[in-house]
């Protein structure tokens, strides 16, 4: 198959909401990213980053302290203050899933990247090695970035524009119904939602 190249800058420069990871849904344990069953494709290595889902009352707290004391008294376990930190975008995602319903999907980059490969990476995203190999295998997959993507170019990072870009290829696999989820099946939210990492 041929690349495809992919228009990321218009997306890029009108929802900068999006560029910080966020995760869709809360489940009633905080170690839902790290329990999930692998798939024979996926493997822990693709888990450094990703975050565990703090309940929503540890979200909705005050501070990091009272969250914190949430978690460990819910599930037993802490919470980082980077995971802390996304607790706006938890909750502003949350918000949306109100109105967008099923047709909100949570894609994190690196899983969606080690299920493209199908074996370990051998670099990180950031340095120039990984960014290679992952625009390689974008290619790969028919999805070209091309060199000038217009005025976000000037201000993206090279490994969010990575990301935007495997989130493309996970989005066109959830819409032709070929995606896998982790964990599968997915876990659902008190409403009934499901509640999974997409790719």
């Amino acid at each position: 198959m041929p690349a495809r190249p992919v228009g990321l800058g218009s997306s890029w420069a009108t929802a900068p909401s999006l560029k910080p990871p966020s995760v869709v849904g809360f489940v009633s344990s905080s170690t839902r990213c790290l329990q999930y069953p692998l798939s024979p494709s996926i493997s822990r290595s693709a888990f450094p980053s990703v975050f565990a889902t703090p309940p929503r009352a540890a979200v909705e707290a005050s501070s990091y302290e009272e969250a914190n004391r949430i978690c460990r008294s819910r599930t037993g376990q802490g919470l980082s203050r980077q995971a802390w930190a996304l607790a706006p975008k938890i909750l502003d995602v949350d918000q949306c899933r109100d109105h967008l319903g099923p047709s909100l999907f949570e894609i994190h980059p690196e899983v969606s990247f080690r299920a493209l490969a199908t074996s370990p990476l051998t670099a990180g995203k950031r340095t120039w090695a990984g960014s290679v190999e992952r625009r390689r295998l974008l290619e790969g997959a028919g999805i070209a970035i091309p060199d000038d993507i217009g005025p976000a170019g000037r201000g993206a990072g090279v490994d969010d524009v990575l990301d935007a870009a495997v989130a493309a290829w996970s989005a066109r696999r959830i819409a032709d119904g070929t995606a896998r989820c982790l964990p599968d099946p997915p876990e659902y939210d008190a409403h009934g939602r499901q509640t999974a990492i997409w790719y």
